[in-house]
């Protein structure tokens, strides 16, 4: 299964490397690429794991404060096509009007700052042992599904351990295909 990871560089979401650098066929792309290539790329590859900073409107491109999108709605109708993995905040909100399918989050509480603005109390061993786990579990996975129920196995149940845990695992959801 060949795999198109999108993740654009930024130090807060590199321990999302670690959901992917283990993968064999596995194509990376990082910010600046031209968007018809990224488009052209997503129809050649089994399945995209796009991941990094986001909006309901996308997935940012270098940072939030460029405006910039990696991905956002022009690439739908490629996205529509099989199921995908779509990891950054308010993921679901980007995958569901648009009815797409595969493994999302919702907002995920990566940094200090979000647990604060999500009233979540965390200081940054819990947030960093948070985001090294979820990037392990997303790892066991091949599949869209697969991924997600690792998060399910291995990450999800250490809800009752941290509060960062408990906020996220409410927010990973799996659509299938059929359901989309």
């Amino acid at each position: 299964m060949s795999k198109l990871i999108v993740h654009p560089r930024d130090a807060s979401t590199a321990f999302l490397k670690a959901s992917y650098e283990d993968r064999d066929q596995a194509t990376v792309v990082r910010a600046g690429t031209p968007r018809h290539y990224i488009q052209r790329m997503i129809e050649d590859h089994s399945v995209t794991m796009m991941m990094g900073h986001g909006s309901p409107y996308g997935l940012w491109g270098v940072s939030q404060f460029d405006r910039m999108f990696a991905i956002d709605g022009f690439f739908v109708p490629e996205l529509a096509r099989r199921e995908h993995v779509y990891i950054w905040c308010n993921a679901d909100m980007f995958v569901r009007p648009r009815r797409l399918a595969g493994f999302h989050t919702g907002m995920f509480i990566s940094e200090v700052g979000e647990a604060w603005m999500c009233r979540v109390n965390a200081d940054k061993d819990e947030v960093e042992w948070s985001n090294r786990l979820f990037a392990d579990s997303v790892a066991q996975g091949e599949t869209p599904f697969e991924m997600w129920e690792a998060c399910m196995d291995i990450y999800a149940p250490l809800a009752g351990v941290s509060e960062v845990v408990d906020y996220n695992q409410q927010r990973l959801w799996y659509t299938p295909a059929a359901a989309a």
